[in-house]
């Protein structure tokens, strides 16, 4: 009997907990990210690319009509999904503690450890219907294409954050701060997560940066409305 895969080949059907754990919990999780914007500075880039690439692989395992080329690359496609969902699961562990802690230790973790289980018991029955432990480059290719834009995504939305931040507590002139504080006003997903960290770090921390420089001020104003010297810090252990 060999595992070889034919054109015909029928696809594995989707369980209860197939659907469950590889579509309605990372759409669960997805939104949840949504409301952690609010608090947390932590970026949303690997859940909402995970939970896109993780159901659209987990629907493409179940296609029947898949050629062998194709289904080698969803089998990778579902492996890089169920690695990203790890990553995803032990980014928010480590650094979400300073934030919301509680709130994404009960969504973001568990959601993404199922999402994970999912894409990766997909994974293996593809590919023991492409030839069992035999290498194959579309699988690998398959699994790159899932796993690294969202990471690449998030790498470099992070590094755009951490840069702007740096003008907050260095000894930088009021207009770099406030260039900083633009660029979080003008950014899409701003959705709130950067308020708290300005509260901190530009109207309580250097306040003598701010009280003398009316672009900065309306920027604040803008971020954290008219009254912002009354902004409360972030409290990590909170």
């Amino acid at each position: 009997m060999t595992l070889t895969l034919t054109a015909n080949e029928p696809a594995a059907r989707l369980g209860w907990w197939n659907i469950t754990g590889g579509i309605v919990l990372p759409l669960l999780c997805a939104a949840a990210q949504v409301v952690l914007l609010r608090e947390d500075i932590l970026g949303p880039w690997l859940v909402w690319g995970y939970a896109v690439f993780g159901i659209a692989a987990v629907l493409a395992s179940a296609r029947s009509a898949l050629s062998p080329s194709a289904r080698s690359f969803v089998c990778g496609a579902n492996f890089g999904c169920a690695a990203g969902w790890l990553v995803t699961a032990f980014d928010h562990y480590v650094f979400s503690y300073y934030f919301v802690w509680p709130f994404a230790i009960v969504t973001i973790l568990p959601f993404s450890c199922a999402a994970a289980q999912v894409n990766a018991q997909r994974g293996r029955l593809l590919w023991a219907q492409i030839g069992g432990l035999r290498l194959n480059r579309l699988v690998a290719l398959g699994a790159l294409a899932a796993l690294l834009p969202p990471a690449a995504a998030q790498v470099a939305e992070t590094r755009w954050v951490e840069a702007n931040m740096a003008h907050f507590w260095s000894g930088d002139t009021p207009a770099a701060a406030a260039n900083a504080v633009r660029a979080f006003n003008r950014y899409p997903l701003r959705f709130g997560r950067f308020a708290t960290d300005v509260c901190e770090q530009v109207v309580i921390d250097r306040s003598d940066v701010w009280s003398d420089d009316e672009e900065l001020v309306r920027q604040l104003e803008i971020m954290l409305g008219p009254d912002f010297w009354h902004c409360e810090p972030r409290d990590p252990h909170g």
